[in-house]
């Protein structure tokens, strides 16, 4: 199942990629096939998981499951020391740290779920072990 929702995401990336003008920012991205899954964080046990992917200015993607007993996305990913959020008095995310990962000029990180452009701040974002969890690096 996971797999036909990501080649659909695909195929809907690529139709946005051919519609789109400028430089707007996309409002769905790829996710990493869970069979690529490359790196475990944190403690298994009683707490809950979910996949995290980062997807690169270059389209590359790095996949993560992440094991935690936080409650909300954010939290998890900051508990572990994985990423920082910096977010304006709206909660809009204006800067972010990820696994020292930098980011090439002129692009900034990008918050999605389930490969959908997500407005909500991760920090309070409840974490559903079902859905996928990304941070795009595009075009500001």
């Amino acid at each position: 199942m996971r797999r036909i929702i990501a080649v659909i995401l695909v195929v809907l990336c690529l139709a946005g990629s051919l519609c789109a003008c400028g430089n707007k920012t996309p409002k769905t991205v790829e996710t990493k096939p869970r069979e690529a899954i490359r790196t475990v964080y944190g403690t298994s046990g009683t707490g809950r998981s979910f996949y995290w992917d980062i997807v690169k200015a270059d389209g590359t993607i790095d996949g993560y499951t992440v094991w935690t007993t936080e409650k909300t996305l954010g939290g998890a990913l900051e508990k572990i020391k994985v990423a920082e959020f910096i977010e304006n008095k709206k909660g809009k995310i204006t800067g972010m740290e990820i696994l020292n990962y930098e980011l090439p000029e002129d692009t900034e990180w990008a918050f999605y779920v389930n490969g959908e452009l997500c407005e909500d701040s991760p920090r309070e974002y409840e974490i559903n072990s079902s859905d996928i969890y990304s941070f795009a690096q595009i075009k500001g």
